[in-house]
């Protein structure tokens, strides 16, 4: 926790991956007291919406991931990988941060990054929002595969509403006295910070 006191929560289902977790070790876990596991549901709004930050730590190829996508345009910022299509995504530094696939204590770090600056969280997040609307509008993309298969012109711009039309929802303020404003949540997990920020 590097001096963090926190509460994991991991949001989804099983897997049959055999690099996943599997449902024995979760239950376990829980019944330890080290999770809480929620299983899945097929809305995480709710969820988003309670966290600052979204985590998705993948070692996979996973193309342009909607789980950061929907943080994105909820005006969350990202922590992700290098991995491919993750990491471009989220622009390192712009909507979140890129760690190397399979280095905890890179990915510790940039958690870290939230922890010591409260602020930064609603800051990238706003950059988020604005990158997800940019560059990854259906307005925008679904134009672009009209116009490409040649069922549109290319001489007619796309009708596009603001991107601030669509604000997204009220991001709580994390703050040096409220440290247990600040979380961080993925798919799979969700990390609250419930101590001191040291």
């Amino acid at each position: 926790g590097q001096g963090h006191t926190f509460r994991v929560e991991l949001l989804g289902p099983t897997d049959s991956n055999p690099d996943a977790v599997d449902a024995a070790t979760l239950d376990a876990w829980q019944a330890a007291g080290e999770v809480v596991w929620h299983g899945a549901t097929r809305d995480v709004r709710p969820y988003i919406a309670a966290c600052h930050v979204l985590v998705l730590p993948t070692r996979l190829r996973e193309g342009i991931p909607r789980t950061i996508l929907e943080a994105m345009a909820c005006g969350r910022p990202v922590i992700t990988t290098d991995a491919p299509g993750c990491g471009e995504t989220v622009g390192d530094g712009d909507a979140g941060f890129a760690v190397p696939p399979g280095n905890p204590a890179a990915l510790a770090a940039a958690m870290r990054r939230f922890l010591d600056d409260p602020g930064l969280a609603a800051q990238l997040g706003e950059n988020a929002r604005q990158r997800v609307c940019r560059n990854n509008d259906v307005h925008a993309i679904n134009r672009l595969l009209l116009t490409e298969m040649g069922l549109e012109l290319r001489d007619h711009p796309p009708t596009l509403p603001p991107a601030d039309s669509l604000a997204p929802p009220v991001l709580p303020p994390a703050t040096a006295d409220d440290p247990g404003a600040l979380a961080f949540s993925s798919a799979a997990i969700r990390v609250i910070s419930r101590g001191a920020v040291r």
